[in-house]
């Protein structure tokens, strides 16, 4: 049954685990904080995904409107069943063949009853797969480009398969343009109209600057440690705090030691969202995104809510977004970082007024509610087109 009305029934399947605490699931708190604005924006969601222990720094409630099955033990009838129940059935993109059985599954029976099927992209993994095996031995750098042509193989298939593709970001048009029957490209935000602080920050000598990521070589936090560097031998007065944990960890402290940074530099582990992570951005002056794949994080407009400025990677996503050129930086270069850096902490206190306004008002039409809004229109398209054929 096809709705009429702007409200249709959701199923969501994801690898998120969540966990029952009496009444209520739990689960993490970035995704708590999506899917519960989502359900604002259709009339019913019912999600599928592990349910098992989920860490008590991350865990926060879920909406109790949404029903959670257990993919560790759904059966084929049981899956049926929920399709058939629901109006549009989303799916995960990002996992390779084995791992996307259940996605396969859910595709085929959407087919089979007539519902709609989405498959949702939000990074390039198969190239982030092979970009972390940077530096490592032969046999692990095959094994990532086995298992990148599986989770590619994966992507096409349920593509072909799908009424709808979503990627995030410009950047990841590329892997499914071809193979899409229809695509909707979004944007990653997570802030809401409440989360904006209205902070001038007074310039100070001292500037503080943030990297926020999983520590991992695809996120090129070294370029953002290079540059920092670079900065403090040309008279920068500059302190560094990187927020999260990778196996990259070890290398990074021995850069940092090696550029003679220790003093001035502070692993602050992860912060959980949004507090403290976002007081964190609130003292600083600048957030690095230094990712060197094609992704749009949604960290650039956790920094714009928190008053601070972030300094983008030129590429597809970031152009497509609009955002403010004065920002932005050749991606994986740390001397044009470093450049960004240097005339941003040169220009004169009107000026980053103005640049922050410019900023705020950008990232307050991108907010957490905006995302899932052009979403929901984008499915309604879909289930008219499939009324009217």
């Amino acid at each position: 049954m096809t709705p009429k009305s702007d409200a249709y029934r959701t199923l969501l399947i994801s690898k998120i685990p969540a966990e029952r605490r009496g009444r209520e699931y739990v689960t993490n708190s970035l995704w708590s904080r999506d899917i519960n604005t989502n359900i604002r924006t259709v009339s019913d969601i019912s999600l599928i995904c592990p349910v098992q222990k989920v860490s008590d720094t991350e865990a926060q409630p879920l909406d109790p409107r949404i029903k959670v099955s257990d993919s560790n033990h759904l059966t084929l009838d049981q899956l049926e069943t929920l399709i058939r129940q629901t109006d549009v059935v989303e799916i995960p993109g990002n996992f390779h063949w084995l791992g996307a059985k259940l996605s396969r599954q859910a595709a085929r029976l959407a087919k089979r009853h007539g519902k709609i099927s989405v498959l949702g992209i939000s990074s390039n993994r198969a190239k982030t797969t092979i970009m972390n095996t940077a530096g490592r031995g032969f046999p692990t750098r095959i094994r990532a480009w086995i298992r990148a042509a599986s989770i590619r193989l994966s992507q096409i298939y349920l593509a072909r398969n799908c009424d709808g593709v979503r990627v995030v970001g410009e950047g990841l048009r590329p892997l499914v343009e071809k193979h899409a029957k229809d695509l909707h490209i979004g944007v990653a935000s997570w802030i809401q109209d409440a989360d904006f602080h209205d902070l001038n920050k007074p310039k100070t000598e001292l500037v503080s600057v943030v990297i926020a990521s999983r520590l991992e070589p695809m996120k090129g936090v070294h370029i953002g440690i290079e540059a920092v560097a670079k900065a403090l031998t040309e008279g920068g007065n500059i302190e560094l705090k990187v927020i999260g944990e990778g196996r990259e960890e070890q290398r990074l402290r021995d850069l940092i030691q090696e550029r003679e940074m220790s003093e001035t530099t502070h692993f602050l582990g992860t912060l959980s969202y949004p507090e403290p992570f976002f007081d964190t951005l609130r003292q600083s002056n600048f957030v690095l995104l230094t990712n060197l794949n094609d992704e749009q994080p949604r960290l650039i407009f956790d920094a714009i809510s928190q008053g601070a400025i972030p300094i983008c990677p030129r590429n597809r996503a970031y152009e497509a977004l609009g955002i403010d050129a004065r920002v932005l930086y050749t991606q994986g270069v740390a001397t044009s970082l470093c450049d960004t850096i240097q005339k941003l902490c040169a220009a004169s206190a009107s000026e980053m007024a103005d640049l922050q306004e410019q900023l705020t008002a950008f990232a307050k039409s991108r907010t957490l509610d905006t995302m899932h809004q052009h979403r929901r229109d984008w499915v309604l398209s879909l289930l008219l087109k499939k009324t009217v054929h």
